[in-house]
């Protein structure tokens, strides 16, 4: 059996950081995995700035974050009602997730690091038919500061 290793050092995390700070949504991923076959999808995120809305959203199958660098929150939804938010962080460094639950993530920090792994495969996303609002958004980010 092969084992492939991929290691990313600081020069990646570096160009991811210049790409996202370039691209217009202002983040970029670099994902680990092979395909959307893989039994584990892994992706280093970088976010840079505070202005990321990421609609409500789940997949089928269960996900964890590791933080590396900054703060997100991560906000859980029953429906379109908050059920629960977490903080990923110097001090809660895991958050793991049940497939069936609605989320999105609300960076707190300028610059924000982490490390989404999810089972495989991939089966698409669905996103929320409502929107999480923009005073509620912005509340949050203002409250966990």
């Amino acid at each position: 059996m092969v084992c492939e290793i991929r290691v990313i050092n600081k020069l990646e995390i570096e160009r991811l950081n210049d790409l996202a700070v370039r691209s217009e949504n202002k983040r970029e991923r670099i994902s680990l995995h092979a395909s959307h076959d893989s039994k584990i999808q892994e992706m280093l995120i970088c976010m840079v700035g505070k202005n990321h809305y990421i609609k409500p959203h789940k997949t089928s199958n269960e996900k964890s974050y590791i933080w590396l660098e900054g703060r997100l929150l991560v906000v859980i939804f029953d429906e379109d009602i908050i059920s629960k938010i977490c903080t990923l962080d110097q001090d809660n460094k895991v958050i793991r997730l049940d497939s069936e639950k609605f989320h999105t993530t609300i960076p707190l920090s300028e610059n924000t690091k982490y490390l989404e792994i999810a089972l495989g495969p991939y089966k698409g996303t669905t996103y929320a038919d409502w929107n999480f609002e923009d005073e509620q958004y912005i509340k949050l980010q203002h409250q966990y500061e």
